[in-house]
C-alpha cells in the first residue's frame, strides 16, 4: 500500500515538472511570436491562433502564460479599440486585447536579461 502511493506521488510530481517546463517554453513561444509580430500591436486570438500550432497547451494555459508576461512586463497589454492599457485579471473578454513587446522583453529575447521561467 505504502509503495503505490509513494510511485503516485513520484508520478504527480513528474507531470508537475512536464507543466511548468511546458509553462516556460509557452512564454518563450509567445514572447518569440510577438517579437516576429513587432513593433505593432496584435490581438491575443491572432497571438493563440499562430501558438496553438506548436504548443498542447489551452486557452487558458496561453492566458495563465500572458498575464504571467503582463506581470513580469515583458509584453504589453491594451484594448484594441480604446488603446488604453488593461489589466488582464480585470478583463472578462480577450477578443479586444492585444499585445506587443516591451523593452523589457525585447532584453530578455537578446539575452540580456535571465529569468528561468522564460526558456526557449
Amino acid at each position: 500500500y505504502g509503495s503505490q502511493n509513494i510511485g503516485c506521488f513520484v508520478m504527480q510530481n513528474v507531470i508537475d515538472q512536464m507543466e511548468v517546463q511546458e509553462f516556460k517554453k509557452r512564454n518563450w513561444k509567445i514572447l518569440g511570436i510577438i517579437n516576429i509580430l513587432s513593433p505593432s500591436y496584435h490581438k491575443l486570438d491572432s497571438i493563440y491562433d499562430v501558438l496553438k500550432n506548436d504548443d498542447r497547451g489551452t486557452y487558458k494555459d496561453y492566458i495563465y502564460s500572458v498575464n504571467f508576461l503582463v506581470q513580469e512586463k515583458y509584453i504589453n497589454i491594451r484594448n484594441s479599440a480604446s488603446h488604453k492599457y488593461e489589466d488582464l485579471a480585470d478583463c472578462d473578454d480577450y477578443s479586444e486585447l492585444e499585445a506587443n513587446l516591451s523593452s523589457k522583453g525585447t532584453r530578455l529575447l537578446k539575452g540580456n536579461i535571465i529569468d528561468d521561467m522564460v526558456t526557449g
